[in-house]
């Protein structure tokens, strides 16, 4: 049956909870015995002793397991989105993985370093994967917690990794902003084909849609971080009570 990182962290934890009580166990098991079954004890006793050279190995192992289950936990919320999250995750899982592999190789542990090694590799693949795909960037821009500026951070990402997001959501801002007038410029033909397409008022100043300038500007405001929202899981909730003054709130909704 294979093992799961998971079933292996929660038994590691569990272990070094209950330490003293295994390492009592142990000691005691060839106690009061004679003859076969003294022999057979000490068998075993030999074979399931762990020094506290091995006790060591196996906190740093769960210290190495444990920001995994977080991350688990995180993405097993339920009426939380969550492609906004998988960059932002593996991001931060393989800065966990820098870092652990680090404190492994100082403290002369090059098995878990090299485990740590392969980890990281099989993390890259997944990474670039996700990378192709736009909606999991995107997702996250949209995220009102994460927004563009952290993909700004130039410690973690490319300098083309944010310029991509915005280039995108401008673009998806246009098309969704040009079917929406679409929509509801048919709708208006069919209730009432009498009526002029455009008011006097909207002749007057030349626009009977919403400009590029003004989709701009509120993509401005959106990646100018105003109106934080406080809550990592709230960003539906975020996007709703914001559909007053971001009138692109529907584009998040299709995404998120």
């Amino acid at each position: 049956m294979p093992v799961r990182w998971n079933m292996t962290y929660a038994e590691i934890e569990c272990s070094i909870k209950l330490h003293p009580a295994i390492n009592h166990w142990i000691e005691q098991l060839d106690k009061n015995l004679t003859g076969q079954k003294k022999a057979a004890a000490t068998r075993k006793k030999k074979k399931w002793f762990l020094s506290p050279a091995d006790w060591e190995l196996l906190k740093n192992i769960c210290e190495v397991l444990e920001p995994f289950q977080k991350v688990t936990l995180v993405f097993s919320k339920s009426r939380v989105p969550t492609i906004c999250l998988v960059l932002l995750m593996y991001k931060f899982i393989e800065s966990h993985l820098k870092e652990s592999k680090q404190k492994a190789g100082d403290q002369s542990l090059n098995n878990l370093a090299n485990a740590i090694e392969c980890s990281l590799k099989r993390l890259n693949i997944h990474l670039r994967k996700a990378l192709v795909s736009s909606f999991p960037l995107i997702g996250a821009v949209l995220h009102p917690f994460i927004r563009l500026t952290y993909f700004q951070n130039d410690m973690l990402w490319s300098t083309d990794i944010a310029q991509r997001a915005q280039a995108i959501l401008e673009k998806l801002f246009l098309e969704y902003a040009s079917a929406g007038s679409a929509a509801t410029q048919l709708t208006s033909s069919s209730q009432a084909s009498q009526v002029e397409a455009k008011s006097v008022f909207t002749t007057a100043i030349g626009r009977a849609t919403p400009s590029a300038q003004a989709l701009k500007s509120e993509l401005e405001v959106y990646f100018s971080g105003m109106y934080p929202c406080e809550d990592e899981d709230g960003a539906l909730i975020w996007w709703k009570v914001s559909e007053s003054h971001l009138n692109s709130a529907y584009i998040c909704l299709n995404i998120l």
